[in-house]
């Protein structure tokens, strides 16, 4: 088994240990159609909680396969553009974030900033 193989199955294994299964709709800009992907969540206190004068922005953290069938391609996403889809939370509603940035990336996962 090669270095990649073991990274692309230990994704796997990450994502069948801590999705609980959180599923999430990916849609890339200028597309109609969306699709539902796995992900891992961190949701993080806002941006400029602790000065009340800036405003405040949600910083969610994620997790999700490198793969454009099960996840989202290190190749396809569009940081800026893309989006993600979330499901509520408690006493929050559903929310599209934008995908801000790339946070790391293997062959495995994408670890994914969204605002």
């Amino acid at each position: 088994m090669t270095f990649n193989e073991i990274i692309t199955s230990d994704a796997d294994i990450f994502l069948d240990i801590f999705c609980d299964p959180v599923e999430a709709l990916y849609q890339k800009l200028g597309e109609s159609g969306s699709r539902s992907i796995r992900i891992v969540i961190d949701r993080q206190e806002p941006e400029g909680a602790e000065d009340r004068t800036k405003a405040r922005f949600p910083v969610v953290t994620c997790w999700v396969r490198n793969d454009d069938l099960t996840g989202i391609s290190s190749a396809e996403i569009d940081t800026g553009s893309d989006k993600l889809y979330l499901p509520p939370r408690q006493g929050l509603g559903e929310k599209w974030f934008r995908i801000t940035r790339v946070v790391s990336e293997d062959n495995g996962l994408l670890q994914l900033e969204l605002k």
